[in-house]
């Protein structure tokens, strides 16, 4: 199974945890994984070599203007041609049209902190959830919050929860 991750792997963690869905993957099915890093900066050098130590293909796109990179997402898409894309916390819609052409599984990771959320990534994030198959979120929201109230209404049929965490094996005494 070909799974492609599109990482923006700038300030928050969205890498930790694409790198941590390798990590973790079952030996008894055979995974081919590929990251597909689109940022606005140049690519860490410990990316790279963590993509080389677990065996990860990666690919690196400078983000422009969403209708400059449309095209270049839906190539790299088909270069690869993957049976599930991930997607954290940029616009799903390159990879919606891909998946509906192809009949591919489309997950949208939220990683973005609620209370940093300005208007345009409230409605982002609201769209995303319409286009994916399955939402992701990185952590569990009050029954009081927006996002709770939110997921409730309009995605309970999508949602999963899998809260980011420290390996602990990895980080011993």
């Amino acid at each position: 199974m070909k799974i492609l991750q599109i990482v923006y792997p700038g300030l928050g963690g969205s890498a930790s945890v694409a790198f941590s869905l390798v990590e973790g993957q079952k030996s008894k099915i055979k995974y081919k994984n590929y990251f597909l890093f689109y940022v606005i900066e140049n690519l860490l050098i410990t990316h790279k070599k963590n993509c080389k130590k677990l065996n990860i293909n990666f690919y690196f796109l400078k983000k422009k203007k969403i209708n400059f990179n449309l095209f270049l997402l839906m190539n790299y898409c088909n270069k690869i041609f993957p049976n599930v894309i991930i997607v954290y916390d940029i616009s799903t819609l390159p990879f919606f049209i891909y998946g509906k052409l192809k009949k591919k599984k489309i997950i949208f990771i939220h990683h973005t902190p609620d209370r940093t959320k300005n208007f345009f990534r409230w409605v982002n994030y609201f769209i995303n959830g319409i286009l994916c198959d399955f939402i992701v979120l990185v952590s569990k929201r009050d029954k009081n919050d927006f996002m709770f109230k939110l997921n409730k209404i309009f995605f309970s049929n999508k949602i999963n929860i899998i809260e980011n965490g420290i390996n602990t094996e990895k980080f011993k005494k």
